[in-house]
């Protein structure tokens, strides 16, 4: 068990990368900031009445500065990138920023309607998804040009994840909403209310 803690700081939200290395967590005061997380032990058996007190080991902010400033709201949402070098993040103002993890810099800026609930980053990196209140935005990351429009049909999602092949985003949201988007062109392959 690993602990992210840092006393002046609210995290309203955390990713972990892929390769189980680094955490990014997102704060209520709009503060994004990487960890550097140990290398794994495994579990250690304990035996009845003798385990640790406070078994976990507290992290360390990653090396040469680690905080991010651009978001003026709680940051709400966040995902690493496949590669492990970017970081997309969105708050309750609807900004989404992309950005280059090490450096700290703000690649790409992108705004949608009301507070991000979510965002999935397709396993090969190309497509992100963005939930709203208004829906469910998908877009090529790589085009600068994007303009994101929120699909209306899946609107109150709350989570999404990319399927391992990176054509269908699963979501759920309130009143026991599930369904499947199409990544390609955002259009709802199927939904269910349960």
């Amino acid at each position: 068990l690993t602990q992210l803690r840092d006393p002046n700081l609210n995290f309203s939200s955390v990713a972990i990368s892929p390769l189980g290395d680094t955490a990014v967590t997102g704060s209520s005061d709009g503060t994004l900031r990487t960890w550097q997380i140990p290398p794994y032990d495994p579990p250690q058996r304990f035996q009845p009445g003798n385990a640790p007190r406070g078994a976990g080991v507290p992290l360390s902010p990653s090396e040469g500065g680690n905080d991010f400033t651009q978001h003026t709201a709680a940051i709400t949402a966040l995902a690493l990138m496949p590669d492990n070098r970017h970081v997309l993040s969105g708050d309750a103002k609807g900004h989404l920023y992309l950005w280059d993890a090490e450096s700290k810099k703000s690649l790409r800026h992108w705004k949608l309607n009301g507070p991000l609930h979510d965002l999935a980053i397709a396993p090969d990196g190309n497509k992100a998804a963005a939930a709203t209140a208004d829906g469910v935005a998908v877009w090529d990351i790589s085009d600068e040009s994007t303009t994101l429009q929120e699909n209306d049909h899946a609107k109150q999602a709350m989570r999404l994840v990319f399927a391992a092949n990176g054509r269908t985003i699963s979501f759920a949201g309130g009143g026991g909403m599930v369904g499947e988007l199409d990544a390609n062109t955002g259009e709802v392959r199927r939904q269910l209310n349960l």
